[in-house]
This record gives C-alpha cells, sequence and structure tokens, in this order.
C-alpha cells in the first residue's frame, strides 16, 4: 500500500529546512498550484502536445515526491512510463485526468488533516494502521486497448499510377 501523503517526506523535508513552517508553507505552495498543474496536463491532452503533456507530468512527479505525496508521484511515473503509446482518445484522457484528480483530492485531503495537527511531531508514523486518508490500495491508471492494425496492410500508390485491368 501506497501513502496518500508520506509523513515521513515531509518530515525529512522540516529536517532539511530546519523549519517545520518552511516545511508546510512548500506543501502549501504544492497544493495551491495542483489545479494549475492538472490543467496544464488537460490542456496538453485536448491539444494532443505530447511534449507539453510530458513536461507537465515529469514536473507534478517531480514535486509530488518532494513534498511526499506518494500516490500521485506512484501514478504520474506510471502515466509517464506509457506516454509513448498514449492514444489521445476520448476515453483515455477522461481516465487520465480523472485518476490524477483523484489523486489530487484525496493528496488535499491527507495534507488538511495533517496541517490540523499543527506539528509534525504529532503526525502518525507511515507505519501505523492504513486510514483513507493516509494509505490506500492503488490502482494503476491504465491505457484503453489500442485498435488492432488491420490484418492485410494496403500497399501504398501514388497518383495516377494505377494499376490497368485488362
Amino acid at each position: 500500500m501506497i501513502p496518500v501523503l508520506d509523513v515521513a517526506v515531509v518530515q525529512a523535508l522540516a529536517a532539511d529546512l530546519r523549519s517545520t513552517r518552511e516545511a508546510l508553507s512548500v506543501l502549501d505552495r504544492f497544493d495551491a498550484l495542483l489545479s494549475s498543474r492538472l490543467q496544464r496536463i488537460h490542456d496538453a491532452l485536448m491539444t494532443q502536445d505530447l511534449v507539453q503533456m510530458e513536461v507537465a507530468l515529469l514536473s507534478l512527479h517531480t514535486s509530488a515526491a518532494m513534498v511526499g505525496a506518494a500516490q500521485l508521484h506512484h501514478c504520474t511515473a506510471h502515466i509517464v512510463e506509457q506516454l509513448s503509446g498514449w492514444p489521445f482518445s476520448a476515453p483515455a484522457s477522461r481516465a487520465l485526468m480523472k485518476d490524477l484528480a483523484s489523486e489530487a483530492i484525496q493528496f488535499t485531503r491527507a495534507y488538511r488533516m495533517l496541517r490540523s495537527l499543527r506539528t509534525l511531531n504529532h503526525a502518525p508514523a507511515r507505519t501505523t494502521a492504513p486510514t483513507l486518508l493516509t494509505t490506500r490500495k492503488r490502482k494503476k491508471p491504465s491505457l484503453p486497448p489500442s485498435p488492432a492494425p488491420p490484418a492485410v496492410p494496403t500497399p501504398l500508390r501514388r497518383p495516377g499510377t494505377e494499376e490497368k485491368r485488362s
């Protein structure tokens, strides 16, 4: 099971920054930027811009790892692995955005719960019993099956070079 919000990562960030307040400020900014990051991915999907989609996904992927958004990090990693075969179909795009939005919502809920504790020292450790907001089973986003290629390839012909039939 992958935690929605890995408190150990947040605690490590606070130690690196030597300030719990600064660590929570980083998480505040990450949470505030989530909707615009998802919008960038959505826009790239709608314009079928694979390069911009990859850039937006990698940005989200990296920042999710930095703040401990473990499931969001895992989800983006899985999507980036599949990008070369992305079909850009409406159902695939909707499924991708639904998965990402769901992960973003779960992160925001878990983060707000953590924020309500007022201190990271009272936050539950990663090894405590799972709850909906800290841990859940992760279903990998999946691409719909690609359409099957034609059984018999049709030869390409240049205009004006049609075969003469007798």
